[in-house]
């Protein structure tokens, strides 16, 4: 589901932890997002400030999303995915 609603904006990735471990994350793909939006500027980003500023329009906003979301069978019937990738959608879609 987090991929898909990340779309083609992120790329799951397998990295290491401190504790020698690893874990897979999303990492925005910064030239995937140009591509789409065009040009951006960019800041540190600090969960404290998002959680503060934008936590509740987020969630909303995402909650929207995923009810647009098809079941996992759809996407497959239809090849919207091969088998080993994760599903995903473009923001324009």
């Amino acid at each position: 589901m987090v991929a898909w609603f990340e779309g083609n904006e992120y790329k799951l990735q397998q990295l290491p932890l401190s504790d020698g471990r690893s874990a897979q994350v999303f990492i925005p793909d910064l030239d995937a997002i140009r591509r789409e939006y065009g040009p951006f500027e960019m800041w540190p980003w600090s969960f404290e400030t998002w959680r503060a500023r934008s936590i509740d329009e987020r969630i909303a906003t995402a909650r929207d999303w995923m009810m647009q979301r098809p079941p996992d069978r759809a996407l497959i019937e239809a090849d919207f995915f091969a088998t080993n990738d994760a599903p995903c959608r473009s923001r324009r879609d």
